[in-house]
């Protein structure tokens, strides 16, 4: 079984979206669990999904490190978590921490590379953040390398083992799409127009797979 549940996070954050967020993470992940434990057949593996945003900003981190970030995405992911663990011992529990999922076709970098496909590419914030990200198809074999692996349980980070900052993965967009402009677009603008969900471009994580 794989939840993947969850409200869309790239719109304003209004207190009312914010619970709409929450619950459809952590209300959806709890009815599960309960349906899970209330059923005489239960599954073998519940895979949960939860993000990278669980980390802290600062710093870079595996598995094996139990640092939590702050803030509300990573309350949210704590709490999700916490909820998903509670499926009973004989059911094998893995929780996803998914970072930025990339595919050509997709929805996330049909935007990043929207205006690069126009000559222009955008620079969010100081371009030093770090940017978490995995591509679609290494997803889905971490999935089934998860599937397969009966010894894997616990939090898995579904991101590339390459690390790199925002700043250099604008350069790339900007080289590939042959941008004749770089144009930066600072923190403040960012919060005007996206508000508390500004955090989602301008304060990544850092992390890889140890697994």
């Amino acid at each position: 079984m794989i939840n993947l549940a969850g409200a869309p996070l790239n719109r304003r954050w209004t207190a009312e979206y914010r619970r709409e967020i929450y619950d459809s993470r952590i209300g959806t992940t709890r009815a599960i669990v309960e349906a899970i434990r209330s059923q005489e057949a239960k599954p073998d593996l519940f895979i949960s999904a939860s993000a990278v945003g669980y980390y802290p900003a600062k710093g870079c981190y595996g598995e094996s490190d139990a640092r939590k970030g702050e803030g509300f995405l990573a309350d949210v992911c704590r709490n999700r978590e916490a909820e998903a663990i509670r499926v009973p011992p004989q059911v094998r529990c893995v929780i996803a921490r998914f970072a930025l999922v990339l595919a050509p076709d997709g929805c996330v970098f049909h935007r990043m590379a929207f205006p690069a496909r126009h000559r222009i590419t955008v620079r969010l914030g100081s371009g030093q953040q770090h940017f978490a990200w995995i591509d679609l198809r290494d997803l889905m074999r971490a999935v089934e390398f998860v599937i397969q692996r009966p010894d894997i349980s616990g939090p898995v980070n579904m991101a590339a083992p390459r690390r790199i900052n925002n700043g250099p993965f604008t350069r790339a967009l900007a080289e590939r799409y042959r941008s004749w402009l770089v144009l930066p677009v600072p923190d403040l603008l960012l919060h005007l127009f996206m508000g508390e969900a500004a955090q989602l471009v301008l304060s990544g994580q850092c992390v890889y797979p140890e697994r």
